[in-house]
């Protein structure tokens, strides 16, 4: 199976922001996860979804 090169730098992407070893407005969070779901990616969509609930609620008064 070839990834695109889209493809892998998401998946890149996903698991830096899951680590946190990144950060990324909730905007390119859930970019990312779209396009993950796209390609089939669950898991790593998944994971982007748990970080994007944290996020709202991290930030809720």
């Amino acid at each position: 199976m070839t990834m695109s090169l889209a493809l892998v730098l998401a998946r890149c992407s996903a698991r830096s922001l899951i680590n946190h070893s990144t950060s990324m407005d909730l905007a390119g969070v859930l970019e990312l996860r779209s396009m993950l779901l796209l390609e089939g990616e669950h898991e790593l969509a998944a994971g982007l979804q748990d970080l994007a609930r944290w996020m709202l609620v991290d930030h809720l008064p």
